[in-house]
């Protein structure tokens, strides 16, 4: 592992997760704009490379968030408090922009190396800022972008630029001063090759890399030689910072598991996903740079991607040097030139070097006094300790954590460390259990707390095989800490000095709130969250639409050990556009904060619950109620968990996408009220009221993964909303009613004669009355897919393109099929999914004979029935659209595939719906979601506790089960505004690695 690799991945320690990172940006720019009013020109220009070092750490960081996705709302809800604010990125870039003017003038006639290789840095953090800005696909006011394109030119129009520093300003920035003006829809036209070079998410791990040069990196290459050269040079330019950043993160990893937390070695020689990380680098980078042929790209195109590389070692130039034919060797060879990427590379080293250690001690002595010790403003409990510290313990002794459960009955706190070989740790109460009889005098030293105590006969280590304890020595700052939890009250730094207004706000723990039980053994993956501490404070909000409404407090988390100093409040009136309230807590201290935790509050007769489109969320209300729950779930890491919850009345049906969540309320016979919630924010973000007609049926809605579509129905009518810009209307070609969806006439038509007008009407009407309906949006939020059920015992499927205006169908007629003949249970329509790819519908139902599932659009041929298509409880669709997984009411839970045919390939998942009660698999009683492709995520409620289980599939099954109750009591306990951020971690290597 290089040296690059590894400082990166200890100042990522500092940084990753951090909800602050906005400030920590703003104090870096602060400290270095006071500081260069101070210094003279030498040290200036030292640090302010130091300075830009960082930022382009920073800013490097952020991409590596938004790797593999589109925009910025896909990313999970986890992942967006991490983010930085587009204003603030953009200042960035202009402060940046500045500091060139400043410092390396474009009148000197200097151009040592001393002077270039700090232009280039700079260089390379300004285009790091502006592919940031690309990535996130936030549009910029025609004021900025006349500001950005004047302040490019006016720092650089008289320099005597050379090599790389040269195309990335001439080229490169002329290149992103035009795509910030194209057409947000502007389609990509290398989206074939973004996507056959699989580029890893954050969401679902930067590693292992599924990389394959050869499919892809050939055309790329031509096609930086095209007009649209920029297209193709971004997707190089991103999948050669995925490959480091895969490497930083498993060094990263490395260090948690090892508990390596400062600045010590790890041994990572022996890492075999290291080295295949390696080799895979190695891979892209030959199949890059080791072009033959006449057609090659401009020498200073492949040195601007040369030194987004970390390291260049000389084994790549071997490589790239050799000739790899007979008939290569006999032609005229021209002047080697392979060797300057590696210069390139290396000549920077020595700049980001100092500077990663230099940000290390930086951040490192951001921690002062009070913040690092301050429990009350990480929101940490005296059973949040107890409960990390048994799991701690019965982690270190997972072979034999039986034998200390059945010995030690309530906390594990006091705990000491035994004299075993491998000094595991021990709770006080199972060593007075195994020495109240055999030693008296090492009896009474442990009842009394004694820091050192020693026995002569010994005792079996409870996490050892065969091995006797002769002593134990007490962990004092535990023990102290657990202390200073329990006693402690009202103090002058009341978190009340830190919260947004008058309401005030604390971290609920998730992993030691939550009750959980490994199902199966197997790595579930780290969770970005779990590292975390969360504060109160004023930051900039993300990707956020305004709306009329202001925007609202929001909370920031910081690492344990750093805090920010206080924010004060800019604003603290929030008004909602309602009289709907929003909770959040408002306690006096941190005990009694914990008492009220500890009630417990029944659950709504008539449970609802749904996923959330993305998978990343689970609402769960009572119809009727006035509180819906909301819980964000990161997918590699199910215990830790963040909730709030929305107070509206009389709910009828809510729905989330990625971030936005959708609920229709009632407020009279003839109006319903749909209200939009952005994240944990508790404000309602838009609203607007529905008029309805004739008696209310069934009521459904839907909102699409990215957040820009929310669908509603109510009786026969449909209304489609669009979030970007507020909360407007789409008008759809013709307005859907019901007999609009009717493909065909049913058996009605010949069965009219001999009927009255009266009896004709009403039989009609029984027709085309809609038994149940479901709606759906597709995976790439383009298409709504409607299905109903009618009273002619006929299914029929609609599908809308959502991207032109107004709306209208894909295909002429609807799609439609008869059902089954009835059987006893029978039930409705359980979901719609649509899978743009193949342009196929797919419809689920709690039916108990076989029917068609799969319906292509558009389509003639006749519909075939699908095999384990009955008694449908439930189902869900993967992020790519190309995989299903239902529950059926015979406690099975199957995973379809598209084969190459196009039709589906079934497949049963074992161990998935293991030790669910059988009353569970019922329509409306379980919910399925897949955020990621080989991540299901199951929630269900039975005796009280309201069961999660997360699972991976893949070439096997692994599953854990978290009961979420406990998290639900929290949020109903709290009377004012509410909301369960994440838990802090005390980083403790075996809670930090694999079950």
């Amino acid at each position: 592992m290089s040296l690059q690799h590894k400082n990166l991945a200890e100042v990522w320690q500092h940084l990753q997760g951090r909800h602050d990172i906005a400030n920590i940006l703003r104090e870096v720019i602060g400290q270095h704009s006071v500081e260069n009013t101070l210094q003279d020109e030498e040290t200036c220009t030292e640090e302010s490379v130091r300075t830009i070092c960082w930022i382009k750490t920073i800013l490097d960081l952020q991409r590596c968030y938004l790797s593999g996705i589109s925009n910025v709302s896909e990313c999970p809800p986890y992942v967006l408090p991490c983010l930085l604010p587009s204003e603030l990125i953009f200042s960035t870039i202009l402060y940046l922009i500045s500091v060139k003017t400043r410092l390396f003038s474009s009148q000197t006639t200097l151009m040592t190396k001393e002077f270039t290789r700090p232009r280039r840095i700079l260089a390379q953090t300004i285009l790091s800022g502006l592919r940031l800005l690309l990535i996130r696909k936030e549009q910029l006011s025609i004021r900025e972008k006349r500001k950005l394109r004047l302040a490019i030119n006016a720092s650089w129009q008289n320099d005597r630029l050379h090599g790389v520093e040269r195309f990335i300003v001439s080229d490169i920035f002329a290149a992103v001063l035009d795509m910030l003006n194209d057409d947000p829809s502007r389609e990509d036209p290398y989206a074939n090759e973004r996507l056959n070079a699989r580029l890893p998410t954050y969401a679902s791990g930067l590693y292992p890399l599924d990389i394959r040069p050869e499919t892809f990196v050939a055309s790329l290459i031509i096609g930086t030689m095209e007009e649209d050269w920029i297209d193709a040079y971004w997707v190089l330019y991103d999948l050669l910072w995925a490959v480091e950043c895969a490497i930083t993160q498993r060094c990263v990893d490395l260090r948690r598991h090892t508990g390596v937390l400062g600045s010590g070695q790890i041994e990572v020689d022996t890492d075999e996903i290291l080295e295949q990380l390696y080799q895979t680098r190695t891979s892209l980078i030959i199949s890059m740079f080791h072009i033959t042929g006449p057609m090659t790209p401009a020498p200073s195109l492949l040195d601007s991607l040369a030194v987004t590389l970390l390291d260049w070692n000389e084994d790549i130039d071997h490589f790239l040097s050799r000739q790899d034919s007979v008939i290569q060797r006999s032609l005229p060879r021209a002047v080697p030139r392979n060797q300057s990427y590696g210069k390139n590379v290396l000549e920077l080293s020595p700049y980001f070097e100092a500077a990663a250690a230099s940000f290390i001690v930086w951040l490192s002595g951001r921690k002062s006094g009070y913040e690092q010790f301050s429990i009350r403003r990480m929101g940490l409990t005296s059973n949040d300790l107890r409960e990390t510290v048994k799991d701690w313990v019965t982690r270190t002794a997972s072979s034999n954590k039986d034998a200390i459960s059945k010995e030690v009955e309530g906390s594990y706190m006091p705990v000491y460390i035994v004299d075993c070989p491998k000094l595991h740790v021990v709770p006080k109460k199972y060593l007075e259990y195994k020495l109240r009889w055999c030693d008296k005098w090492a009896f009474e030293s442990i009842v009394e707390n004694s820091p050192i105590v020693n026995w002569k006969e010994g005792i079996p280590c409870p996490s050892c095989t065969d091995e006797k304890i002769k002593c134990a020595r007490l962990i004092e700052p535990l023990q102290h800490l657990a202390t200073a939890l329990e006693n402690l009250q009202g103090d002058d730094y009341s978190i009340s000095q830190y919260s947004a207004g008058e309401s005030e706000s604390y971290d609920a723990t998730s992993a030691s709130a939550i009750s959980r039980s490994a199902s199966d053994t197997g790595s579930m993956g780290r969770s970005l969250p779990s590292q975390s501490t969360m504060n109160i404070s004023l930051p900039s909000n993300v990707s956020r639409q305004s709306g009329d409404s202001e925007n609202p407090l929001q909370s920031s988390t910081n690492p344990p050990g750093y805090a920010e100093s206080p924010s004060i409040p800019e604003n603290t009136s929030i008004s909602a556009p309602s009289d709907i309230s929003s909770v959040r807590i408002n306690t006096p201290s941190t005990e009694s904060m914990w008492k009220k935790t500890k009630d417990t509050f029944p659950l709504p007769k008539d449970p609802k619950f749904v996923f959330s489109t993305s998978g990343y969320s689970l609402l769960l209300w009572g119809k009727g109620t006035n509180n819906l729950i909301r819980f964000d779930i990161p997918s590699n890491d199910a215990s830790s968990i963040q909730g709030c919850r929305y107070e509206i009345p009389n709910i009828e049906a809510a729905a989330c996408g990625n971030h936005k969540c959708a609920v229709i309320a009632g407020t009279g016979t003839l109006k319903r009220r749909l209200v939009i919630y952005d994240g944990i924010n508790l404000n309602p973000e838009y609203e607007t009221e529905i008029e309805i007609s004739g008696r209310l049926g069934e009521t459904c809605v839907a909102v699409s993964r990215n957040d820009k579509y929310v669908a509603t129905s109510l009786n026969n009518q449909i209304h489609l909303y669009n979030l970007e810009n507020g909360l407007k209307s789409v008008a759809f070609h013709h307005q859907i009613h019901v007999y609009e969806l009717r493909g065909e006439s049913g058996w009605f038509g010949s069965q009219a004669k001999g009927l009255s007008s009266r009896e004709v009407a009403e039989e009609q009407r029984l027709q085309t009355a809609i038994i149940s309906r479901k709606l759906y949006f597709s995976t790439d939020s383009k298409r709504l897919v409607v299905a109903s059920q009618l009273g002619d015992h006929c299914v029929y499927v609609d599908v809308w393109d959502c991207t032109r205006e107004p709306v209208s169908t894909i295909s002429e007629h609807s799609r439609s099929f008869k059902l089954p003949p009835w059987t006893l249970n029978d039930g409705d329509l359980t979901g719609v999914f649509y899978d743009s790819a193949r342009r196929a519908a797919l419809v689920t139902a709690f039916l108990g004979k076989e029917y068609p599932v799969l319906i292509p659009f558009p389509g003639y041929d006749t519909l075939q029935n699908e095999t384990y298509s009955t008694k449908i409880v439930h189902a869900a669709q993967s992020p790519s659209g190309s995989t299903f997984v239902v529950a059926n009411s015979m406690t099975e839970m199957i995973q379809f595939e598209f084969t190459a045919k196009g039709t589906l390939s079934p497949r049963k998942l074992k161990k998935t719906p293991s030790k669910i009660s059988n009353s569970v698999f019922k329509p409306e009683a379980i919910a399925l979601a897949m955020p990621l492709e080989n991540c299901l995520q199951c929630f269900w409620i039975k005796d009280g506790k309201c069961m999660l289980r997360s699972v991976k599939i893949g070439a096997g099954e692994t599953f854990r089960d978290y009961d979420i109750r406990p998290h639900y009591d929290r949020l109903m306990s709290i009377r004012e505004r509410a909301i369960i951020a994440r838990a802090p971690s005390l980083h403790i290597p075996e809670l930090d690695a694999s079950a």
